[in-house]
């Protein structure tokens, strides 16, 4: 089952969602920015380094946030010998941007003649997760006068494991990274102009095969446990 999601977009007054709008603290930003270099209008339009000075504080520039769900998220022991079984509702917020360190001097080209600005920017990534509800709702196996062990702590890690990966995925398949690309070029298009008073470019480095996916949304296992081929999770060793 698909996760629901919900699209917020940063940096945009008007946020395009599916669901319940989220209203997020960066909302506004782009209306300050100008005050980070204190720029009058006779300044507007200098160097590079005016530009890169402008930018890097922002940081990591979050520019879209994903609020997704997920109402049946199903853990279980391989064996059903002292099984467990567990069924968990859970909630997060995936973050994507780009990440405005990597851009310096050498990044930004300016075309005089044809009064342009080219920036070119690290691809777009996810670049943070969080759970922000996670229960569990039903539950079978386990505790029985011959099952000594108790389970259900690391059942719960691993269903919170198993549903961020499915968030992450399901966001990536949904097109957060393009969205987060296409917000971005809207926020950095805007300040670069009212720096520069010219027409901007933007040109993203090539997206790597695989991802890159922050730590905080790859959670850990409970020690000594692995899924095996069927879908269930087993102790190794």
């Amino acid at each position: 089952m698909k996760s629901t999601i919900v699209w917020v977009i940063v940096f945009s007054i008007v946020a395009l969602v599916i669901g319940v709008a989220v209203v997020n603290p960066l909302i506004g930003l782009i209306p300050s920015l100008g005050n980070i270099l204190n720029l009058s209008p006779s300044t507007q339009g200098s160097t590079t380094r005016t530009i890169v000075n402008g930018i890097q504080p922002l940081g990591q520039l979050v520019t879209l946030s994903v609020e997704v769900a997920h109402a049946n998220v199903n853990v279980k022991t391989s064996t059903s010998l002292c099984g467990y079984e567990a069924n968990y509702v859970s909630q997060s917020v995936i973050e994507a941007g780009i990440d405005i360190s990597d851009i310096d001097e050498d990044s930004i080209d300016l075309d005089e003649e044809n009064d342009t600005v080219t920036v070119s920017a690290p691809a777009p990534a996810i670049t943070s997760c969080r759970n922000e509800y996670f229960d569990q709702y039903a539950k079978s196996g386990g505790g029985t006068a011959t099952c000594f062990d108790d389970f259900w702590d690391d059942m719960s890690i691993i269903g919170r494991r198993v549903s961020m990966d499915r968030f992450v995925q399901d966001a990536l398949e949904s097109g957060i990274l393009k969205r987060a690309e296409n917000q971005a070029t809207i926020v950095l298009g805007n300040f670069i102009s009212a720096v520069t008073g010219s027409k901007v470019h933007i040109k993203y480095d090539d997206a790597p095969d695989e991802p890159l996916i922050p730590s905080s949304c790859r959670l850990d296992l409970p020690p000594g446990w692995e899924e095996d081929a069927g879908g269930g999770w087993k102790q190794s060793g």
